[in-house]
Protein backbone atom coordinates (compact mmCIF):
# COMPACT_ATOMS: atom_id res chain seq x y z
CA UNK A 1 0.00 0.00 0.00
CA UNK A 2 2.79 2.39 0.94
CA UNK A 3 4.60 1.68 -2.35
CA UNK A 4 1.46 2.49 -4.30
CA UNK A 5 1.04 5.86 -2.53
CA UNK A 6 4.71 6.72 -3.18
CA UNK A 7 4.32 5.85 -6.87
CA UNK A 8 1.21 8.02 -7.19
CA UNK A 9 2.91 10.87 -5.34
CA UNK A 10 5.99 10.65 -7.60
CA UNK A 11 3.76 10.60 -10.70
CA UNK A 12 1.90 13.72 -9.51
CA UNK A 13 5.16 15.55 -8.72
CA UNK A 14 6.61 14.65 -12.14
CA UNK A 15 3.43 15.94 -13.80
CA UNK A 16 3.62 19.21 -11.82
CA UNK A 17 7.32 19.58 -12.67
CA UNK A 18 6.64 18.97 -16.37
CA UNK A 19 3.76 21.44 -16.46
CA UNK A 20 5.77 24.09 -14.61
CA UNK A 21 8.72 23.62 -16.96
CA UNK A 22 6.43 24.05 -19.97
CA UNK A 23 5.00 27.33 -18.66
CA UNK A 24 8.43 28.71 -17.75
CA UNK A 25 9.81 27.92 -21.20
CA UNK A 26 6.69 29.39 -22.84
CA UNK A 27 7.07 32.56 -20.76
CA UNK A 28 10.67 33.09 -21.88
CA UNK A 29 9.84 32.35 -25.53
CA UNK A 30 7.05 34.97 -25.46
CA UNK A 31 9.35 37.49 -23.73
CA UNK A 32 12.02 36.99 -26.40
CA UNK A 33 9.44 37.27 -29.18
CA UNK A 34 8.14 40.57 -27.79
CA UNK A 35 11.66 41.93 -27.26
CA UNK A 36 12.53 41.13 -30.89
CA UNK A 37 9.33 42.79 -32.15
CA UNK A 38 9.99 46.03 -30.24
CA UNK A 39 13.68 46.00 -31.22
CA UNK A 40 12.66 45.77 -34.88
CA UNK A 41 10.16 48.63 -34.48
CA UNK A 42 12.74 50.81 -32.69
CA UNK A 43 15.31 50.09 -35.42
CA UNK A 44 12.75 51.01 -38.08
CA UNK A 45 11.99 54.33 -36.37
CA UNK A 46 15.69 55.10 -35.81
CA UNK A 47 16.51 54.36 -39.45
CA UNK A 48 13.65 56.56 -40.66
CA UNK A 49 14.73 59.38 -38.32
CA UNK A 50 18.32 59.21 -39.60
CA UNK A 51 17.14 59.14 -43.21
CA UNK A 52 14.85 62.13 -42.63
CA UNK A 53 17.63 64.05 -40.85
CA UNK A 54 20.01 63.38 -43.74
CA UNK A 55 17.58 64.49 -46.46
CA UNK A 56 16.19 67.50 -44.50
CA UNK A 57 13.16 67.42 -46.81
CA UNK A 58 10.77 65.64 -44.50
CA UNK A 59 7.31 65.20 -45.90
CA UNK A 60 4.61 65.60 -43.27
CA UNK A 61 2.03 62.81 -43.13
CA UNK A 62 -1.48 63.90 -42.09
CA UNK A 63 -2.74 62.21 -38.91
CA UNK A 64 -5.92 64.23 -38.75
CA UNK A 65 -7.16 67.52 -40.18
CA UNK A 66 -5.02 69.60 -37.81
CA UNK A 67 -2.24 67.17 -36.81
CA UNK A 68 0.69 65.79 -38.73
CA UNK A 69 2.43 62.51 -38.01
CA UNK A 70 6.18 62.48 -37.49
CA UNK A 71 7.77 61.18 -40.72
CA UNK A 72 9.77 58.51 -38.85
CA UNK A 73 6.51 56.98 -37.59
CA UNK A 74 4.82 56.87 -40.99
CA UNK A 75 5.78 53.29 -41.81
CA UNK A 76 4.63 52.05 -38.40
CA UNK A 77 1.36 53.97 -38.78
CA UNK A 78 0.77 52.19 -42.09
CA UNK A 79 1.31 48.85 -40.34
CA UNK A 80 -1.09 49.72 -37.52
CA UNK A 81 -3.37 52.77 -37.60
CA UNK A 82 -3.85 52.65 -33.82
CA UNK A 83 -0.38 54.16 -33.37
CA UNK A 84 -0.60 57.54 -31.62
CA UNK A 85 3.05 58.13 -30.77
CA UNK A 86 6.33 56.79 -29.50
CA UNK A 87 7.64 56.87 -25.95
CA UNK A 88 11.37 56.88 -25.39
CA UNK A 89 13.23 58.09 -22.31
CA UNK A 90 16.97 58.59 -22.58
CA UNK A 91 19.19 56.67 -20.16
CA UNK A 92 16.45 54.06 -19.67
CA UNK A 93 15.22 51.02 -21.58
CA UNK A 94 11.89 52.67 -22.39
CA UNK A 95 11.54 52.74 -26.18
CA UNK A 96 8.08 51.65 -27.37
CA UNK A 97 5.22 52.57 -29.67
CA UNK A 98 2.15 54.00 -27.95
CA UNK A 99 -1.24 52.80 -29.14
CA UNK A 100 -4.87 53.77 -28.66
CA UNK A 101 -7.96 51.79 -29.53
CA UNK A 102 -10.97 53.97 -28.76
CA UNK A 103 -13.55 51.30 -29.65
CA UNK A 104 -11.84 48.61 -27.55
CA UNK A 105 -10.30 50.59 -24.66
CA UNK A 106 -8.12 47.87 -23.13
CA UNK A 107 -7.29 46.04 -26.37
CA UNK A 108 -3.53 46.64 -26.04
CA UNK A 109 -3.50 45.39 -22.47
CA UNK A 110 -3.25 41.87 -23.92
CA UNK A 111 -2.19 42.54 -27.55
CA UNK A 112 1.11 43.58 -29.06
CA UNK A 113 1.77 46.16 -31.79
CA UNK A 114 0.90 43.62 -34.49
CA UNK A 115 -2.52 43.06 -32.84
CA UNK A 116 -1.60 39.49 -31.91
CA UNK A 117 -2.55 38.22 -28.45
CA UNK A 118 0.26 38.72 -25.94
CA UNK A 119 0.38 38.65 -22.16
CA UNK A 120 2.94 41.46 -22.40
CA UNK A 121 0.66 43.91 -24.19
CA UNK A 122 1.82 47.24 -25.58
CA UNK A 123 1.85 50.73 -24.03
CA UNK A 124 -1.45 52.42 -24.76
CA UNK A 125 -3.24 55.69 -24.08
CA UNK A 126 -6.32 55.69 -21.92
CA UNK A 127 -9.47 55.63 -24.06
CA UNK A 128 -10.89 58.91 -22.77
CA UNK A 129 -7.65 60.82 -23.49
CA UNK A 130 -8.01 62.77 -26.71
CA UNK A 131 -4.64 62.70 -28.48
CA UNK A 132 -6.01 65.18 -31.03
CA UNK A 133 -6.38 67.93 -28.42
CA UNK A 134 -3.35 69.71 -26.94
CA UNK A 135 -2.80 68.52 -23.39
CA UNK A 136 -0.14 68.56 -20.70
CA UNK A 137 -1.22 65.13 -19.49
CA UNK A 138 -1.94 61.82 -21.18
CA UNK A 139 -2.37 58.59 -19.26
CA UNK A 140 -0.26 55.82 -20.80
CA UNK A 141 -0.70 52.29 -19.53
CA UNK A 142 1.95 49.65 -19.87
CA UNK A 143 2.61 46.50 -17.93
CA UNK A 144 4.73 43.41 -18.16
CA UNK A 145 6.94 45.14 -20.74
CA UNK A 146 10.35 43.61 -21.08
CA UNK A 147 13.02 46.33 -21.56
CA UNK A 148 14.62 46.46 -25.01
CA UNK A 149 16.79 49.30 -26.27
CA UNK A 150 17.49 52.90 -25.38
CA UNK A 151 17.00 55.78 -27.77
CA UNK A 152 16.47 59.51 -27.97
CA UNK A 153 13.10 61.02 -27.09
CA UNK A 154 10.30 61.26 -29.71
CA UNK A 155 6.64 62.19 -29.52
Amino acid sequence: MRKKICAILIAVLVAVLGTSTYFIIDHYKEANKQAELYDELADLVDTAAQTNAATEATKQIPYSEEKMLLPELAELYQQNGDLVGWISISDTNINYPVMQSVNEPNFYLKHSFDKEYSDYGCPYVQEDCNVQEPSDNLVIYGHHISPTTCSSSRS
